[in-house]
């Protein structure tokens, strides 16, 4: 699946998403840091000890939503999605997904602490199966979706 370069234009122009999960009893969400790779994922890191990281392990559906801080209503632009998220356990992969983590966030690279914490840090890919671009700077209200259903996610 490869994302239109709509979504490529924004998610490489944002850094944080929010990112909701449901345990079965509540939902909660989050927000962090991510980076976006060439196999439309979205990667971030997290500890393992973390809520959303424990929920993620045994309930891998999730919604999230990226948009800018301080907009004006008549220029809202955002993404929604929702998809699955899964750990990155494969060293190979997990190398490649740093790799682009740290690229995009360089100032990683140059804080030792960070760089340990990052090293022992469990990886993670968001995979969306779906995906609104909502923009109203181009009308109130406009928004573009795309479905990338796969055997995963009907």
């Amino acid at each position: 699946m490869m994302f239109p370069k709509e979504i490529v234009s924004f998610l490489t122009s944002h850094k944080v998403a929010n990112l909701s999960y449901y345990d079965g009893k509540v939902p909660q969400a989050c927000a962090l840091y991510f980076a976006y790779d060439n196999k439309s994922q979205l990667i971030f890191v997290s500890e393992s000890k973390t809520r959303h990281a424990q929920v993620l392990s045994k309930y891998p559906t999730i919604a999230f939503t990226i948009n800018k801080d301080d907009q004006n209503w008549s220029e809202i632009q955002g993404l929604q999605g929702r998809g699955r998220c899964v750990q990155i356990i494969d060293q190979n992969a997990r190398d490649e997904a740093l790799k682009h983590y740290v690229d995009k966030y360089p100032f990683i690279s140059n804080n030792e602490a960070l760089i340990g914490v990052i090293n022992k840090s469990e990886v993670w890919a968001i995979i969306p199966n779906w995906i609104r671009l909502i923009d109203n700077s181009k009308g109130f209200g406009y928004k573009k979706e795309w479905n990338f259903n796969t055997p995963e996610f009907p």
